[in-house]
């Protein structure tokens, strides 16, 4: 509850903060912080579906359309997700608390203020109809030449040394992230980028914001992700399911890195046991 109340009200900081503008253009409410697009934003949001929909298309399925678009003689990454797709009660969530622009946004500065490199959020925008929340607008700038760490992992690292590393690397920039007091809520592979060999993470829709460090739940539920993503990759890339190395190698490495003498590890194995891997069956992996 404490990090709902957070997030609620760094969000109404960050909406009154020096600099954003509020817009309201038929059924769409929307914030742009000062920017060399923030006018072009504006102006954008009476076209937005047809203009989301005629870019770059980078993922669409019912629920998700995103895009990169040419706005201005600037690129713009933007994502229009479809609440209607939703179950109740994530419908119900955001009567009560930001929706994922919003969640973006203030997470994004949050990561930034700590050195870690995330993509620069240019605004937010809702449409509702009848008082119900039925789309959400992200604009962002994209990150040129970034690789996912998924990608990463398949293209450069083969030996159980390489993978050691990575490992290290990835349990450390996670506590960056919750030394930042942000837990990240789906902390895979995909959501991990490098840019000129330094990590970054994108995809804040499901931060949660904490006065300090996350709670001991929430740590190992984000290491939990991380860890049996990484498994995930391996498992489904077959030039790296020959090395030699077991899921507790993944786990003893990443925490390893992660260095906080309190994680328990037997939790985290019970986690990925019982939530990551409950519906997943891997090939070359055995969870036991």
């Amino acid at each position: 509850m404490l990090s709902s109340l957070l997030l609620r009200q760094a969000v109404a900081d960050w909406k009154h903060s020096e600099g954003v503008k509020a817009v309201t253009v038929s059924d769409i409410t929307g914030h742009f912080p000062a920017s060399d697009i923030q006018d072009a934003l504006i102006e954008s949001l009476s076209e937005i579906d047809a203009i989301i929909a005629n870019g770059r298309i980078t993922k669409k399925d019912p629920g998700t359309l995103a895009s990169i678009v040419e706005l201005s003689g600037h690129t713009v990454f933007m994502k229009r997700v479809n609440h209607r797709t939703k179950k109740p009660h994530h419908l119900l969530r955001y009567v009560l608390l930001p929706s994922r622009g919003y969640t973006n946004e203030v997470a994004a500065l949050r990561l930034a203020q700590h050195g870690i490199p995330t993509p620069r959020i240019f605004g937010a925008a809702e449409r509702h109809e009848k008082g119900i929340l039925v789309h959400s607008f992200i604009f962002a700038q994209p990150i040129a030449n970034a690789i996912e760490v998924a990608d990463f992992l398949s293209q450069n690292v083969g030996a159980p040394s390489q993978m050691t590393s990575l490992l290290h690397r990835l349990g450390a920039f996670t506590k960056k992230i919750h030394d930042a007091g942000l837990y990240h809520g789906d902390l895979k592979l995909s959501n991990l980028y490098f840019k000129d060999d330094e990590l970054g993470v994108w995809d804040l829709d499901g931060i949660r914001l904490f006065k300090n460090r996350p709670s001991r739940k929430y740590i190992e539920r984000d290491l939990g992700r991380a860890i049996s993503s990484f498994a995930q990759s391996i498992d489904n890339n077959p030039a790296l399911t020959h090395t030699d190395i077991a899921i507790t190698d993944i786990m003893k490495a990443f925490c390893e890195g992660y260095a906080d003498q309190d994680i328990n590890i037997d939790r985290i194995f019970e986690d990925i046991k019982t939530y990551w891997f409950k519906h997943t069956t891997l090939k070359h992996f055995v969870v036991r």
